[in-house]
């Protein structure tokens, strides 16, 4: 019969984590963090981008309002004034 310090040996050598395995996750511990920040600032810099995205489709939607409301704004300008120029000859016609 083998004793535990035998038993503890034998199952140290069948693990699958050895020395260097080890010292690999020991390395790779500290990243692990870092990349969870990285993925963190990666899945933000994606939501702005979207929002970015939004908001110039929304600047150029106001633009085109904009420019619709001024062109409506030139077209009344221009009908009053002519209907505001016929009103003031037919009234110099009357005196």
């Amino acid at each position: 019969m083998k004793t535990k310090n035998e038993l503890k040996l034998i199952r140290r050598r069948k693990s699958p984590v050895d020395g260097k395995t080890k010292f690999i996750f020991v390395l790779l511990k500290p990243r692990s963090p870092l990349e969870g920040s990285l993925h963190s600032a990666e899945i933000e810099l994606e939501l702005i981008r979207v929002q970015l995205e939004e908001e110039a489709e929304a600047c150029l939607d106001l633009e085109r309002q904009l420019s619709k409301v001024n062109q409506d704004c030139l077209s009344w300008k221009s009908k009053y004034e002519h209907a505001c120029t016929f009103h003031t000859e037919e009234i110099e016609d009357i005196r």
